[in-house]
């Protein structure tokens, strides 16, 4: 008994160390548009500054947008404001254009999707696109490099 009493304890103390190391951010939720299917986690810093810059975080597949806080949280200390989205087919997004299919055959019909939620984002939050990195993990890696390909002024 006294064992379950102290892991709660340290549980505990935990969450609360944490909610204190996080008060230097600001960490918000929001849909793009409502019904546009795309929810996004902002993380920014609380600091009077204006921003760097931003990063657009891409998650990894059969992953969301919780999984890469932790990476928002370190681009958000270093001044830079971070997004991190649900892709298709993953999280809360409500649009899915290949949860089922093997990666391989998922990537591209889910490319033009991507590319439109990335777009809506930044119209939403005003972003100037000289200004904005994409950084992706895995699945959302492949994205990141197809658009840069695309578009290079995302480099």
């Amino acid at each position: 008994m006294g064992l379950l009493i102290s892991v709660a304890v340290m549980a505990a103390a935990s969450k609360i160390a944490l909610g204190r190391l996080d008060q230097d951010l600001q960490i918000s939720r929001f849909e793009t548009y409502p019904g546009s299917g795309l929810h996004v986690i902002k993380i920014q810093s609380r600091g009077t500054r204006p921003a760097l810059a931003s990063a657009i975080i891409m998650h990894g597949w059969r992953c969301n947008k919780s999984q890469m806080i932790r990476m928002g949280k370190h681009l958000a200390r270093q001044g830079i404001t971070a997004y991190s989205m649900d892709l298709p087919g993953h999280g809360e997004a409500s649009f899915l254009c290949s949860r089922d299919w093997p990666v391989d055959r998922a990537l591209l019909p889910c490319l033009p999707a991507v590319r439109r939620s990335i777009q809506e984002l930044m119209a939403r939050e005003r972003l100037k696109r000289e200004r904005v990195a994409l950084i992706g993990w895995s699945q959302g890696s492949a994205y990141t490099v197809s658009i840069m390909q695309e578009d290079p002024s995302y480099l």
